[in-house]
């Protein structure tokens, strides 16, 4: 289910890639989102609360969409 997720993407009108709905459904899941897509160290992820690993993921997130912003900064 989460391989699928991630592999489909959809384009809305203007030609814009929209994020997919990702089903986080087993360890597994968390784990591949979290270590191998953002690059959170394996030690934290098995060490850290889930609500500490959530804020650290979505701030790499929001830092990696302002680093690939085309505007001039």
């Amino acid at each position: 289910m989460f391989q699928n997720s991630l592999k489909k993407y959809t384009v809305n009108r203007k030609g814009k890639y929209l994020s997919p709905k990702l089903e986080i459904c087993t360890v597994a899941d968390i784990y591949t989102l979290y270590v191998l897509n953002a690059g959170i160290p394996y030690e934290e992820f098995w060490n850290q609360d889930i609500l500490f690993l959530e804020s650290v993921y979505f701030n790499k997130m929001t830092f990696n969409r302002w680093e690939n912003n085309p505007k001039e900064r």
